[in-house]
């Protein structure tokens, strides 16, 4: 043993041991191949433990928070807040998305459930009467152009013939 005493290691405050840590995720690879940490050694110097984690976010994943998502360690990813904001724009949009195809696929559904029984879903998504085969016949039609009733029909190469 050494005849000096050991001294107490001085207390590290938790904002910068988070900061630390933060500094270290990895933004990419450069032209050599080392990694690209998220900031320099100066630029974390200068900005101070609090603003390194304000550039950060807390990202629920793989998990969503919607989704039911713990806000627990092994679901949550600390990733910079502008790549963060992309991800979130994205996610809001795909939702949006699925919503609107949710919500089409429930009006198909419920037109087709209601289609034996006389009614049709009209443009505005909304249920109306369905025309009866008597009022349809009655408005008339004309011919197709070029379909099976008509006398004339065209070609593949664009050339109209009688039939």
């Amino acid at each position: 043993m050494s005849s000096k005493a050991k001294r107490a290691r001085r207390y590290i405050r938790h904002a910068e041991e988070l900061a630390a840590a933060l500094r270290q995720i990895p933004i990419g690879i450069d032209e050599l191949g080392r990694i690209v940490p998220s900031l320099t050694y100066e630029e974390a110097k200068q900005l101070g433990a609090e603003r390194v984690i304000g550039m950060f976010d807390r990202d629920h994943d793989p998990i969503k928070h919607e989704d039911g998502g713990p806000d627990l360690h092994f679901n949550l990813t600390w990733t910079l807040r502008p790549q963060h904001r992309i991800k979130s724009a994205q996610q809001q949009r795909q939702k949006k998305r699925d919503r609107k195809i949710t919500e089409t696929n429930a009006k198909h559904a419920a037109a087709m459930t209601n289609k034996g029984q006389g009614y049709m879903v009209t443009k505005n998504g909304k249920f109306g009467q369905a025309a009866s085969p008597e009022l349809r016949k009655s408005f008339g039609s004309r011919p197709m152009p070029y379909g099976r009733n008509s006398k004339l029909k065209r070609k593949l190469s664009g050339k109209v013939v009688e039939r």
